[in-house]
């Protein structure tokens, strides 16, 4: 079974881009505005999980990662259009990826 894929992140132009990609490819993605909503949705633990740096109410998904962490998720990737030597102090995500879809 293919594991699930989520993206967090609060713009929809950038969950347009990703469904069409995903489409393109056979990916089953899950596309959320806020972590709220991707913990609503339950997915199962082992899913990989994308989420953006800057979400709206000013949250930082590198901190919302953390909480994601905590409910038993561990494989989150930080999507940013920053450099990713900026966050090259942050040990407890599975990677830092850009803006474009990774599959």
């Amino acid at each position: 079974m293919n594991k699930k894929v989520a993206l967090i992140d609060d713009q929809e132009l950038i969950h347009m881009v990703w469904n069409l990609k995903a489409k393109q490819v056979g990916v089953e993605l899950f596309c959320f505005f806020t972590t709220e909503e991707f913990i609503k949705a339950a997915l199962p633990q082992d899913s990989k999980i994308y989420i953006d740096s800057e979400l709206a109410n000013e949250k930082k998904g590198e901190m919302e990662a953390l909480n994601l962490i905590e409910l038993g998720y561990k494989e989150i990737y930080l999507c940013t259009g920053y450099e990713p030597q900026e966050f090259n102090h942050i040990d407890y995500l599975a990677g830092i990826i850009g803006k474009k879809p990774p599959f």
